[in-house]
């Protein structure tokens, strides 16, 4: 069989295609490492197995920042998929060997905006809060601990009265004051 040179023709697809491609590509790839981080913690994974796979795993991810940094998009597709078997081959083999997901405490109060505070011990449980489309800001127990070291009057007062509450005040002005309650003339 002799195959004509002159009327071949190249197939490629229009590079507008590879790029929605390849974003939809990164977007499963970033939500597939948020919930590893969730699960694992942030940057602990590639710590619970053994090193050369954790080696494997980081040159994977430096060929996926290569081609997107160097404009490979056709090989962002492929080395973005290959990323994502590299994590879930981080996370089966994790589970094979026996090791914990991180088990976060959270404790949750609304604020008076509606933003919802989640508190957690450290930088692991943080990374595995899942704000579930609300409205959230995650504090760690150290930070906390600054901003209750940031209010002297109020550590006075609660080392001065043990149980003493921490409630929500308003500023009266002079203006504000009249302007609602009125004055006390008699017309």
């Amino acid at each position: 069989m002799t195959y004509d040179f002159d009327t071949a023709r190249v197939a490629t697809r229009p590079k507008a295609e590879i790029v929605v491609d390849m974003m939809a590509a990164l977007h499963r790839l970033d939500a597939l490492a948020r919930e590893m981080e969730r699960k694992w913690g942030a940057c602990r994974l590639p710590a619970l197995v053994p090193d050369e796979l954790s080696r494997r795993f980081y040159s994977q991810h430096r060929k996926v920042s290569m081609a997107l940094r160097e404009g490979r998009n056709q090989d962002a597709l492929h080395e973005i998929g290959r990323m994502v078997t590299a994590w879930r081959f981080l996370d089966q083999e994790a589970d094979r060997l026996g090791a914990e997901p991180i088990d976060p405490a959270v404790w949750e109060v609304t604020l008076s905006d509606g933003t919802v505070a989640a508190i957690v011990r450290d930088e692991d449980s943080a990374m595995a809060v899942d704000p579930a489309d609300r409205a959230m800001r995650v504090y760690l127990l150290r930070e906390v601990a600054r901003l209750i070291e940031a209010m002297p009057t109020v550590m006075a007062i609660k080392e001065q009265w043990p149980g003493a509450k921490v409630v929500p005040t308003r500023t009266i002005t002079a203006d504000s004051y009249w302007w609602e309650n009125g004055d006390e003339l008699p017309f």
